[in-house]
């Protein structure tokens, strides 16, 4: 149950293992497909010897990764040299199409209307223009970009295998779990052996999640000249210094926050 990030992980995980899988999906994502390479010793060697330039790097970047919006302006590409930028990240199989294409998709909605199109276009490809595949999984009700977008391996093909069946939870909703398995709205009962649930959680179970994880007495004192970056204090990170919120002004936001920040724009 559930189609999210979670879910297309387990999805595409036990998919050649089952005997037969129902997938209850209700909010399609756009996905990129994972390319999810092998480093040699000596790609190894080639990164470590770049540290400090991709320390440096990471720190100015829109994302935090080794790549960035550098394709100049929507506006002063062509349609071709658009198309052929999307075509070069969509093959890096990274998450470059989403935080590194065009960032006018974030704010124009005739661009995000491109952007979305020509990933969906990538999409159907991969479902065999199945009208009720393309309908169930691919988005068309918001942008690319503006969710989280997960990068998945083989998740879509899934769907496409005999002993796999996706019901529309959207026009057939979950109205009950009963002995037998999961009851639809329209009275069907799906049988099923074992139930996954990856439907997601919310700020108060994940406060409640973070209390229990990190009730810890750890305390970090920061040198910043001996600072390796590691992220230690990351991982150990005490409880009060986490704030789960809803959005907001920034100004109004900062007022919620567990630790203010202290450098207002």
């Amino acid at each position: 149950i559930g189609v999210g990030a979670t879910g297309i992980q387990v999805i595409q995980t036990i998919a050649p293992e089952v005997g037969s899988m129902t997938i209850f999906a209700r909010t399609p994502q756009y996905v990129i497909p994972m390319r999810n390479p092998k480093y040699t010793a000596e790609d190894w060697a080639g990164f470590g010897s770049r540290f400090h330039e991709l320390k440096n790097r990471v720190r100015n970047t829109f994302s935090g990764f080794d790549y960035d919006f550098e394709n100049g302006a929507w506006a002063d590409n062509t349609p071709e040299q658009r198309t052929a930028v999307l075509e070069r990240l969509w093959n890096d199989g990274s998450l470059s199409l989403w935080l590194a294409s065009f960032g006018e998709m974030f704010y124009f909605e005739d661009v995000s209307q491109e952007v979305s199109e020509f990933v969906r276009s990538k999409m159907r490809s991969r479902l065999k223009n199945d009208p009720k595949l393309c309908k169930l999984l691919i988005p068309d009700d918001y942008g690319f970009g503006t969710h989280r977008v997960p990068l998945e391996n083989k998740y879509l093909e899934v769907y496409l295998q005999p002993n796999v069946t996706a019901v529309n939870c959207r026009e057939n909703p979950i109205e009950r779990i009963v002995p037998e398995g999961i009851q639809t709205a329209d009275g069907t009962v799906h049988e099923v052996d074992v139930i996954i649930l990856a439907v997601g959680f919310d700020a108060a179970t994940a406060f409640k999640e973070a209390q229990r994880c990190l009730n810890c007495d750890v305390q970090t004192v920061f040198n910043r000249d001996t600072c390796i970056e590691c992220d230690g204090c990351v991982d150990i990170c005490p409880l009060d210094c986490i704030t789960f919120t809803a959005t907001g002004e920034e100004a109004e936001l900062r007022t919620r926050l567990n630790a203010p920040a202290t450098n207002p724009a």
